[in-house]
């Protein structure tokens, strides 16, 4: 039964069904000890509701309140005192307060509404009009910056330019050049003196000192007067640089226009006649006269001359101060002379050829931050342009058109396309017998040549060619790999485009199959990419003989630019298809671990070749010092009076040898035979190394094996002499025959041939070593068996 109560008025309730409780129900004597709760707050229609239900189920019979009242006992039901009735009323007065407590709150909550929502209402307004206010001002700092940024930005521009341009000058440079100029003109003022004096001072006629003399003044003044020019050049100042020039110029043709006046004053002393006689004082011959006559005519050809060099050198200071000056270009040269001196010149320094100087100026002008000079070589040219800003600027949104991004299935490499919409690399398949290129182009290559190497050589160049950006870059290419080339840029470009391929691939083909057209094949055949002939070729287009080992011959067309073209359709042939995609891998542990092993082992190959390298250059060089030994006089020859000793024979063994000459005592000799033993020691323990990988198994060498392995390594250990104490002291042979052995072990390790270990023998010896060599071979199947063995550290 229930065990709260709670009263509403007069009315008492279940508080846990909530309804009224009868007076038969509460007689019964079920809600005796019930505790007595706080009436839960009802509304006012429930409330009603609850008494219309009383009232219907409280209409009682006269039997049933006849009952009531003798079983009931209603007075029980009074309170019983006054106290208890107060308690009643207080709490009936409390429960009234309580409800109009409610309904206060409940007005009061209503009214804190309404202020919240008036209040929301004018922020929301104060915010709209500061927006409106904002607008505004930010509309006027838009109309401001729109025409405020545009020169702000220009200034900025001009002024980094500006900056960018200084920073570009190499200062350094520019200054050693002017005081190497200097130094020259000092240098050639002291050399014109002296041999001035010289000449001076030698006894001759007047005329050939004359003459001479002359020479002397004209080398050294246009020696002179193009050093100052370059130096004034160098600044600048082509005005001044110039009027040197001028002056030199008249200095030399001034000496040889003396010359020519002296000439036809010694022709006019003969040809005079007297005043009174019709004779003349002296007669010339026909002869005599020619040779007057042209030396005036080649020395009036040599002003001529004067005056082409001077225009020519300042020609080329338009273009480069320097060349003139470094090419050792001189005002009096003959034209033969300026011709050879200036191609000498540019095969030694083809930067400085007039297309490389027109290139350099413009690549200056367009990246004038890259601190290009006109002396720089093309390589350099192209690897400052690379770091500058300008440059930079320009490929800032440049992304690389294909990437490395994974590897398949079989360790291949993926290589991806770039795509700019989605910022992200969409995988293509190449590979070893593929190539891709910076164009985005991929081709198969497996069917171009037998070489397996074939692909990947043709990659590497791509490799480091780049990205062309423009023809110009092509013939900077061209040029700084091969200046006889030739192609073009415009060539490649107009080829490459007609059958849809790249400019790079065409260029890395070319130069792998005939360095770029200038191979014996290519000029033979017009073939710069080794095409083949086969049946399916005309037989008129048949050309010279492929190798004895490939078989064959090569097609011969018509022109270069045919056969150009014939490359870019085989290569148009082999394009594959960019769509086809292969997912890339990731790589487990298992393979990086993998890679990694091959890698070390690939660099102690490598690290080893280096090591042979050195050792190899070290004998060959050292044979060739003993070759040209002056200690050797003294310690190789047949017998001890070939070697510089005087013997002394002695009863009973005590003989002994006196030394003479100064090799025995200036330690020339002792020099020698330590490189000789130095040489012998290194070849005899190579040839330990040989004959133990041959399945020797030696322990601790007895003196005859020893001696077996010396003679086996060279015959100079049959040779030695050595004193009582055991120490070699020369070599018993004629120098003939000791020379030529030195040269077989010169020309021996010339070729890097330090002996090695026979594979084969090495695995036959060494079981143990049979999985290591299979993992080895599995893994790099094109390594040879000397680097096999080096990896095994044999």
């Amino acid at each position: 039964m229930a065990t709260s109560i709670y009263r509403v008025g007069t009315d008492i309730f279940d508080a846990s069904t909530k309804q009224r409780i009868t007076g038969d129900q509460w007689n019964s004597g079920a809600y005796k000890g019930a505790t007595e709760v706080s009436a839960p707050k009802t509304s006012l229609q429930e409330t009603l509701q609850a008494k219309q239900t009383a009232l219907k189920n409280n209409v009682l019979s006269s039997q049933t309140l006849n009952n009531g009242l003798i079983s009931g006992n209603p007075a029980s039901q009074l309170p019983s005192s006054n106290t208890q009735a107060q308690q009643i009323y207080s709490e009936n007065k409390m429960n009234d307060a309580g409800n109009s407590m409610v309904d206060l709150n409940k007005q009061l909550n209503d009214i804190k509404a309404q202020q919240l929502r008036e209040a929301e209402s004018q922020r929301k307004q104060a915010e709209t009009d500061l927006k409106t206010i904002q607008d505004q001002k930010q509309g006027e700092i838009d109309t401001y910056d729109s025409q405020m940024n545009p020169l702000a930005e220009q200034a900025r521009t001009q002024y980094k330019t500006m900056l960018d341009s200084i920073a570009g000058v190499d200062y350094k440079a520019l200054v050693e050049s002017k005081v190497s100029l200097t130094n020259d003109i000092i240098a050639y003022s002291k050399l014109m003196r002296d041999e001035l004096d010289q000449e001076a001072s030698k006894p001759s006629l007047a005329s050939v000192k004359q003459g001479r003399q002359n020479a002397v003044k004209e080398n050294y003044t246009s020696k002179i007067a193009t050093s100052e020019a370059a130096m004034n050049a160098i600044d600048g100042n082509f005005t001044l640089a110039f009027d040197i020039m001028d002056k030199g110029a008249n200095a030399i043709n001034q000496l040889t226009t003396d010359r020519i006046n002296f000439l036809n004053m010694v022709k006019g002393i003969f040809d005079q006649k007297e005043s009174d006689a019709n004779t003349k004082v002296l007669n010339l011959t026909s002869e005599e006269k020619d040779l007057i006559n042209n030396a005036i005519t080649d020395l009036e050809a040599k002003i001529k001359n004067v005056e082409e060099n001077k225009a020519e050198i300042m020609k080329l200071m338009e273009t480069n101060p320097l060349i003139a000056k470094n090419a050792g270009l001189l005002l009096t040269d003959t034209p033969e002379q300026r011709a050879t001196k200036l191609q000498d010149f540019y095969v030694k320094n083809p930067q400085y050829t007039p297309e490389n100087q027109e290139y350099i100026k413009k690549m200056r002008e367009k990246y004038f931050d890259a601190g290009i000079t006109m002396n720089d070589s093309i390589a350099t040219v192209q690897s400052k342009i690379k770091n500058s800003a300008t440059y930079q600027r320009e490929n800032a949104d440049k992304s690389p058109s294909v990437e490395r991004i994974g590897t398949d299935a079989n360790g291949d490499p993926i290589y991806g396309t770039y795509d700019k919409a989605t910022d992200s690399y969409k995988p293509i398949t190449t590979g070893d017998k593929s190539i891709i290129s910076p164009s985005g182009n991929a081709y198969d290559l497996s069917t171009y040549a037998t070489d397996p190497k074939h692909a990947q050589s043709v990659q590497n160049i791509i490799n480091n060619i780049g990205k062309f950006n423009s023809i110009a870059d092509i013939d900077a290419y061209i040029k700084s790999v091969q200046p006889n080339s030739r192609f073009t840029g415009q060539m490649i470009a107009d080829v490459a485009n007609a059958n849809g391929i790249g400019w790079e691939e065409l260029v890395a083909l070319t130069q792998l199959e005939s360095f770029l057209g200038t191979s014996n094949v290519a000029n033979n055949n017009n073939n710069p990419g080794g095409v083949t002939w086969n049946t399916n070729f005309p037989a008129s287009l048949k050309g010279t003989a492929r190798p004895a080992n490939e078989g064959g011959n090569y097609v011969k067309y018509a022109t270069m630019q045919e056969g150009l073209d014939a490359v870019a359709k085989q290569l148009a042939r082999r394009k594959v298809d960019l769509s086809t995609t292969t997912p890339a891998t990731k790589k487990t542990q298992a393979e990086i671990a993998f890679e990694a092993s091959q890698k070390e082992k690939e660099d102690k190959v490598n690290s080893i070749k280096q090591e042979q390298a050195k050792q190899s250059a070290f004998l060959s060089g050292l044979a060739s010092e003993i070759l040209t030994d002056e200690g050797k006089n003294s310690a190789v020859g047949n017998n001890p009076f070939a070697r510089g000793k005087v013997p002394v024979p002695l009863p009973f063994g005590l003989g002994f040898e006196i030394p003479y000459g100064a090799d025995h005592y200036s330690g020339a000799n002792q020099n020698f035979i330590g490189k000789v033993q130095q040489l012998v020691d290194n070849i005899t323990l190579a040839k330990l190394i040989e004959v133990k990988g041959q399945g020797a198994t030696f322990g601790a060498l007895s003196d005859s094996e020893r001696e077996v392995l010396e003679r086996a390594a060279t015959p100079i250990n049959q040779w030695v002499v050595k004193d009582e104490s055991g120490k070699v002291v020369g070599y018993k042979i004629d120098q003939k025959s000791f020379d030529k052995e030195i040269k077989r072990i010169q020309e021996l390790y010339s070729n890097n041939s330090v002996p090695v270990i026979s594979l084969e023998q090495t695995i036959k010896n060494n079981p143990e070593l049979v999985a290591e060599y299979d993992a080895i071979v599995s893994a790099n199947p094109n390594l040879t068996d000397e680097e096999i063995l080096q990896v095994l550290g044999q």
